[in-house]
C-alpha cells in the first residue's frame, strides 16, 4: 500500500487534527485570501463600508462554499459517498468537476468586473486550475485536497507581497494601530500548511506522495495563473 501505516495518536491530537482539516478546509480559502487583501488595503475592491464588502464576501462564498457543499450533501444523502469528507478517491471524481465549474463561473463573474483586483482574480483562476488538475490526477491516484489548497495559499501571498508589493497593512488592538508586514503573513501561512500536512497524516487521510504532490500542484496552479494574468 502507498498509504502510511495508521499509528496510534492520542485522542487529543486527533481531534486537533480533525480541527485544522475543517478551520482551513480547501474550500475556504478563497474566502480566507478574499479576507486578507480587504486587511492588507480596504480600498482595494473599491468599497469603503462594510455593508458593500459584505455583500463581496458573501456572493463569493456562495458560490465557492455554499454551492460545492450541495453535491457532497445530496451524495451522501443518496449513499453515493460514504461520508461527506468523500475519504474514497472514486467520491471525489463528482464533486472535483463541479467544483471546478462552480469556481471558473466565479472567475468569470470576477475578471468582467473592473472593481475585483487582479490579485484576487489570480488566485481565483489558480484555484480553478488546482481542482481541475486535482480532478485530472484523482483520476489514476489519490492527492490530498487539503495542502493543494495550502500550497496555493502560500503561493499567493507571495504574489500579493512581492508583486504587488503589499507590504504592510494596519492592525487594532485595543486603542493602538500596529503595523504588520505581510511578511509575517507568509510565515503564519507556511506554519500552517505544515500543520495541515501534518494533519492529514496524522488522520492516516493521506500518504507522503499525496500531501507533497498536493503542495506542488497548488503552487504551480498559481505561478500558471499569474503567467496567464500579468504577462
Amino acid at each position: 500500500s502507498l498509504h502510511t501505516k495508521e499509528k496510534s495518536y492520542p485522542a487529543i491530537v486527533k481531534q486537533l487534527a480533525n480541527f485544522f482539516s475543517v478551520v482551513f478546509h480547501p474550500g475556504l480559502l478563497i474566502c480566507y485570501y478574499l479576507l486578507l487583501l480587504f486587511i492588507v488595503n480596504p480600498y482595494l475592491f473599491g468599497v469603503s463600508n462594510l455593508h458593500d464588502k459584505g455583500l463581496i464576501i458573501i456572493y463569493v462564498a456562495i458560490i465557492s462554499v455554499l454551492f460545492p457543499v450541495i453535491p457532497v450533501v445530496m451524495m451522501y444523502a443518496l449513499g453515493l459517498s460514504k461520508s461527506i469528507q468523500l475519504k474514497e478517491k472514486s467520491e471525489r471524481t463528482i464533486p472535483l468537476a463541479l467544483t471546478g465549474i462552480f469556481y471558473l463561473w466565479l472567475y468569470i463573474n470576477m475578471s468582467h468586473n473592473q472593481a475585483i483586483p487582479v490579485a484576487f482574480n489570480i488566485f481565483v483562476l489558480g484555484s480553478v486550475i488546482t481542482l481541475f488538475s486535482c480532478f485530472f490526477i484523482n483520476l489514476f491516484t489519490k492527492i490530498s485536497l487539503h495542502t493543494a489548497g495550502m500550497g496555493g495559499l502560500i503561493t499567493g501571498v507571495c504574489i500579493m507581497k512581492y508583486h504587488f508589493s503589499y507590504e504592510s497593512f494596519p492592525v487594532r488592538i485595543f486603542d493602538a494601530i500596529y503595523s504588520i508586514d505581510t511578511y509575517m503573513a507568509i510565515v503564519v501561512s507556511l506554519v500552517i500548511a505544515g500543520i495541515i500536512g501534518t494533519s492529514r497524516l496524522i488522520l492516516s487521510a493521506h500518504n507522503y506522495q499525496d500531501i507533497y504532490g498536493g503542495y506542488m500542484v497548488g503552487i504551480i496552479a498559481q505561478l500558471i495563473a499569474m503567467r496567464i494574468l500579468l504577462y
